[in-house]
Parts: C-alpha cells; structure tokens; sequence
C-alpha cells in the first residue's frame, strides 16, 4: 500500500545495464495512475507523468523522487456506504488507485526498475520511516474493543490480496444471532483492495458481543476486532465516519449529548430610501449566512480510543450518518489531551464537529 498523503520515495540506481555497467547521465521516472484492473496500465484511462533528473555530478549511485504530491490527486475521497436496512455485508471500497512506475535512461526507451502498487489516501506518522506500511493481517484499523450501538452498525475496512483469499468470521455472543463468514477473494480491481465489512446491529437482538475475526489464508496471520453491543436508552447515539490513518472509512459512535448551535455572519449598508416609520430598512442587511456547530460527547471509554480520536481528530474526510444519510462535517477543535485511567480514572471526551456546507445554499 502506497499511502498518498504522506511521501513516498521511488529509489531508481543511476548506473545500468545496457551491454555493459554504465552511470547514466540523465534518467526518465515514468509514473502511470489509473482506476481498474491491475494489467491496465496501457489503456486510456491512465495518467501519465514524467520527470527528468539530470546527474550532472556522474553519479553512480542512487537517486530518490518522492511521488505523493502527484498522485494523491487521482482520488476524490468518498463515502462507500449501502442503505443502513442492508443486512451484514462486504462492499467495495472506491478510494483505491493503481500506481506504477518505471525509468528510461539517457533518452531510451527501454523500461527499468519498474514498480506498481495500489494507493489510499493514508499517511504514516512522523517517526515511522520512510514508504511505511504496517499492514500485515489485512485489518484497516486497530484491533481492539469497540462501543456500538445496537440500533446501529459496525464498518471493518479489509484489505483484499492479490495473492491471497482473506476470511471474514463474524459471530455475535452469547447466543450466536450473528454467524455469519465471508471470503474476500484474491482480487486484481482497485476498487477491490480495500472492502468494507458492514455489521448491522439490528441482527442481534440480545446477543451482547460481537467477534470479528480477519485471517490471511496464506500467512495465517489474524486480528480480532469485539464489539461491545450498547442499549443506550437517553440519548440518540451520534455515527461519525472518517478517512483513517490507511486511507479508509472507519466508524466512532458518540453515545452522550449532542449539542447544535449555529454561528451568523452578515453584512449591512446604509439606503435613505424612505423613513423607518413607515417601514423602510434605513440599514439593510444582506450577505446572510450561516454554519452549524455540533458538540457530541463519548460517553466512557476505553483509553485505547485515544488513538481511534486521534486519526479522527487528524483526518480530511469527515460524515455523521444518520437514517442512511450522510452529513459532511469538519473538525473545529485544533488541540487534543490525552485522558488515561490513571490520571482521570474514567475516560470521556467531548469533540466539535461543523457542518462542511453554509446554511443557506450558495454553491
């Protein structure tokens, strides 16, 4: 996975081989990006960029060229969802994109090093390297404990295999109203790489706890996800979905009170087109609009959501999903304290959210 909105370097060796060992003297990295099946890159649907660099110094080393800034503009970021009666389900994902990349030497057309990827618009932390990627067991998000609602659902982001079959194990507990498995097949689609399992709460009707299990086929590898089912009976539990550290959707529920208010800008200018005692605006108000603030606090939590607040707190793509709609909406707050169990026993967070749109429609 080549995540885009961090940098992403492309290491191409400046001495190759044509007859003989030679130090080039100029080299060509050719990126292609493009939508579909991974063997596409000849079709007409792909981008492609060029850049030069010229190893004035004979070089014979190597050389970096970091790629993010070019390609993180091939997705538009969007929210994959299916109406909130569907049953649990897998869903494709549509914010994947392939990248490939090759070199031409001194003017040839011959292609070296070449290299092909899928990309999200994900991002590595500041000390985690360079081209990081931690994805091993195919779970797009951090396995741990999750508070759902029960009249709501669950969304795991999966990242699908070229190579492999990934399964999905999802059973509910004590009594086993969910039990359900699903396979992600090997998959050569970018809208394939990463699928959503959706989890509709509504299919356990008593059941207290939900296991998802995801295992590679090949490796073995596994993550376990448990979702604690919560009834909460005073207030309406608030879905917010955003971009994740991986480039995909994940899902935080706020369980406690949520507040609107709503912020007024206008303007005035000044007529004397008749007296105010009949009526006329000696100042006249226009350029009227508005924006929507909503505070929703979590209820308590685990500590561990500090990191699941922290990639929300960090992200570009933010909704609440209410009744199958969803709402677009930023981040107002700018600073985040971490809250443990040592220092203040019970963990709670309140968060800002604004709606991402003007009260009165101007677009």
């Amino acid at each position: 996975m080549i995540r885009a909105l961090s940098p992403y370097y492309i290491t191409t060796n400046l001495t190759y081989i044509t007859s003989s060992a030679r130090v080039c003297d100029e080299y060509t990295l050719n990126i292609q990006v493009w939508d579909g099946l991974s063997t596409g890159y000849n079709g007409s649907n792909v981008e492609l960029y060029q850049i030069t660099f010229n190893n004035t110094q004979a070089d014979p080393t190597i050389h970096d060229i970091n790629i993010n800034a070019i390609i993180q503009d091939y997705i538009e970021f969007q929210q994959p969802f299916p109406n909130p009666n569907d049953t649990t389900q897998l869903i494709d994902g549509n914010n994947q994109r392939w990248v490939r990349t090759f070199n031409t030497y001194d003017g040839g057309t011959a292609e070296y090093n070449s290299f092909q990827d899928y990309m999200t618009l994900g991002y590595a932390y500041g000390n985690e390297g360079k081209n990081y990627d931690d994805v091993t067991d195919g779970l797009l998000l951090k396995a741990q404990d999750y508070k759902v609602s029960r009249n709501g659902f669950f969304v795991v982001p999966i990242e699908a295999s070229i190579g492999n079959t990934i399964s999905v194990t999802v059973k509910s507990s004590p009594d086993l109203q969910l039990n359900d498995l699903f396979y992600i097949p090997q998959t050569s689609y970018s809208n394939r790489m990463v699928q959503y399992l959706w989890v509709d709460l509504n299919d356990t009707s008593d059941d207290e706890f939900v296991t998802v299990e995801v295992t590679n086929g090949t490796t073995g590898a596994s993550s376990t996800t448990i979702l604690d089912v919560v009834n909460e009976c005073k207030y309406t539990p608030l879905d917010v979905m955003f971009q994740n550290k991986d480039g995909a959707i994940q899902l935080f529920t706020f369980f406690k009170k949520q507040e609107e208010s709503i912020t007024i800008t206008d303007n005035h200018f000044e007529t004397n087109r008749g007296q105010a005692s009949v009526g006329f605006h000696q100042f006249v108000r226009h350029n009227v609009q508005a924006r929507t603030m909503i505070s929703a606090e979590t209820g308590f939590i685990d500590e561990d959501n500090n990191e699941v607040l922290k990639q929300m707190l960090l992200s570009e793509r933010i909704w609440s999903y209410t009744d199958g709609v969803p709402t677009p909406l930023n981040i107002v707050d700018k600073s985040f304290k971490y809250k443990t169990r040592q220092n203040e026993r019970l963990v709670s967070y309140t968060v800002k959210f604004e709606k991402s749109y003007n009260e009165i429609n101007n677009i």
